[in-house]
């Protein structure tokens, strides 16, 4: 009878672990799902990360661009006021004297790098960059009022500020206006700049112009200035200067003209079939109403993206309302469609769309907007905006995070084949902010590893142009590594989180059947 009873309690007794034993696996479980989801925000087609401050200092850092690479590498670019006052809510963020790097390697940032600081702690703005096919990583700014700067290096020696070449000066007339230059490295060892020249801040010594240089030997020399438009008189000039070279060679302009009180009073578009040798007359996209003052009207922020597919875009931005338009070219800018509404619930403006390819062949669009006030999405939703051209229009927008205060200018890579990058910044917060992100439904390809380059040469014999004296950058001097959330552990915690709980699981559940066994061998 013994027997009998303490054979009962060890089943009731193994009945109640087991319940608890699946109570706990259930909860296991919940929380094995919610760590591998803690801290993405999902969309219909985009899982994101918390927005990740980069530069993580007390002081200014703006201006923040990036260029992705074949071998999945994300550069970033960012101006920063070392040694300056801090930014608090009531000073706002300026510009910044020195030119920082960072790195993302598919796993982790680097540590933040000093590339360039300005000798004389002049403001520099405005960096653009880009990757040839040989590796090299090539960046362009102003120092300045009016001196556009240029220096290289390989990718793989990019994170050491020593590896940097010498900085030379492509021109000491240049505008520092918003996004006053543009860099886009072409057939192998060719470079393209377009810049703006006349500075609305020095006594005009011959009229403002937009020029174009190349240079055939992978930035060691440059062409002389070629001016694609000349803009007479003292009270306008060009700003927002973009080059695209889409995958069939051809290399696509554009630029604003803006006016004595800063507002875009056209947009202009112009192309070469060439290489740069020769380009077709520049066109007028679309220009402000000539019967109202410049402050009811005005046209700004032109810019050409595509696709691999032939599908060419133009994208600018008209106010007031501040809306955004766009136009399609199927045969490579020889002609465009109708003018069409971007995302019609959406308004403002914080810069020109970003957009990026993934490996099936999907183009994204990325722009900082605010939903408009009749809007049918809701009411004062504001951050990054996504869309994807679905092959006849664009899809209707997806917030990917609501994020406090103004984008400026975001940028956007993608690289293995669905691994978003997006970065931003604004005067606010004046930080340089990096979103990672996902796409779903994109295959993740491969790397194509970048060989080991060869020593970086000196710059200090290049015939033109001639170097510049400013202060170079001291071996190893770094920022130290941002104290906030790591931006790669999120990706890192979700399989590890789902591991460690589904482990601790199977130890409970061992544990109960260990238990039962050992309990029907004592009886």
């Amino acid at each position: 009878m013994t027997f009998f009873k303490d054979r009962w309690l060890t089943g009731r007794c193994f009945t109640w672990l087991g319940r608890i034993g699946l109570i706990g696996l259930c909860v296991a479980f919940l929380v094995a799902l919610s760590t591998a989801t803690r801290g993405h925000a999902q969309t219909g087609r985009i899982v994101v990360e918390p927005p990740y401050n980069l530069s993580n200092t007390e002081t200014s850092s703006v201006h923040v661009t990036l260029v992705g690479d074949r071998a999945g590498l994300v550069h970033v670019f960012w101006c920063e006021d070392v040694g300056g006052q801090e930014v608090t809510p009531e000073r706002r963020g300026g510009s910044g004297n020195t030119l920082m790097y960072a790195v993302w390697d598919g796993r982790k940032w680097s540590d933040p790098v000093d590339v360039y600081v300005s000798s004389q702690k002049q403001n520099l703005t405005r960096p653009q960059a880009d990757v040839d096919a040989n590796g090299v990583l090539h960046v362009v700014w102003f120092e300045g009022a009016d001196r556009l700067m240029y220096a290289q290096t390989h990718v793989l020696q990019a994170p050491l500020a020593r590896h940097w070449a010498e900085a030379v000066t492509l021109d000491t007339s240049a505008g520092a206006v918003e996004d006053g230059a543009d860099i886009v490295a072409g057939e192998p060892g060719t470079l393209h700049v377009l810049y703006a020249r006349g500075s609305r801040f020095r006594v005009l010594e011959e009229p403002r112009a937009v020029f174009y240089v190349r240079s055939t030997d992978g930035g060691e020399s440059w062409s002389e200035p070629t001016a694609l438009m000349e803009i007479p008189g003292q009270d306008y000039g060009a700003s927002e200067l973009r080059l695209f070279l889409d995958p069939a060679g051809r290399l696509h302009a554009t630029w604003v003209e803006w006016n004595a009180d800063g507002f875009g009073r056209a947009v202009y578009y112009t192309r070469t079939l060439d290489g740069g040798g020769t380009w077709e007359p520049v066109e007028i996209v679309d220009h402000k109403d000539p019967d109202k003052p410049p402050r009811e009207s005005w046209r700004e922020r032109i810019i050409v993206a595509g696709d691999d597919a032939g599908h060419l875009f133009r994208f600018w931005f008209t106010a007031p309302p501040a809306h955004w338009y766009y136009q399609l070219s199927t045969d490579g800018g020889a002609t465009w469609g109708a003018k069409s509404r971007l995302f019609v619930d959406l308004e403002g403006d914080q810069g020109p769309p970003t957009l990026a390819q993934d490996e099936a062949g999907r183009l994204h669009l990325f722009i900082g907007l605010r939903t408009a006030a009749q809007s049918r999405i809701g009411t004062d939703m504001r951050g990054i905006w996504h869309g994807e051209w679905t092959g006849t229009t664009w899809s209707p927008p997806e917030l990917l995070g609501q994020i406090e205060g103004a984008r400026h200018n975001p940028k956007a890579a993608i690289v293995r084949g669905n691994e978003l990058v997006v970065t931003w910044w604004s005067h606010a917060i004046a930080e340089a902010i990096v979103m990672m992100g996902r796409i779903r439904g994109a295959p993740a390809v491969p790397v194509q590893p970048w060989p080991t380059p060869f020593p970086t040469p000196t710059r200090a014999n290049a015939p033109t142009p001639t170097p510049h004296t400013g202060e170079k950058a001291e071996p190893g001097r770094l920022v130290p590594t941002p104290a906030v959330q790591d931006p790669q552990a999120a990706s890192r915690q979700p399989t590890t989180g789902l591991l460690v709980s589904v482990a601790a699981v199977l130890i409970l559940v061992g544990g109960v059947v260990a238990g039962h066994i050992f309990q029907i061998r004592k009886g």
